[in-house]
């Protein structure tokens, strides 16, 4: 059984949430799941592709070595880091 003290803190976190805190936690659900991973490996394969040649009539916005595809990754990456690190912190009522 949870001590009163700490389900009426838990209360008032979860009054005190904002909209944004919210869709953070939306986005850090969804970056967790194997469709995230799933619609990764999927635009990754087809930016490779079209890049490549492998799509004819498409032009090539990224040719080898892929450079603007390496910078997107690690923009996501470190925004996913970051909205990841809000989640954690922001369910911690004790925070």
């Amino acid at each position: 059984m949870e001590h009163p003290n700490r389900r009426e803190s838990r209360r008032r976190f979860l009054r005190e949430r904002t909209w944004l805190d919210y869709v953070a936690d939306a986005i850090a659900g969804f970056s967790g799941s194997i469709y995230f991973v799933l619609l990764h490996v999927v635009w990754i394969t087809l930016w490779f592709l079209s890049n490549t040649g492998h799509f004819f009539g498409f032009p090539k916005f990224d040719p080898y070595p892929l450079i603007l595809l390496a910078m997107v990754i690690s923009v996501g990456a470190v925004l996913l880091s970051n909205i990841r690190s809000h989640e954690t912190e922001s369910n911690d009522p004790a925070r």
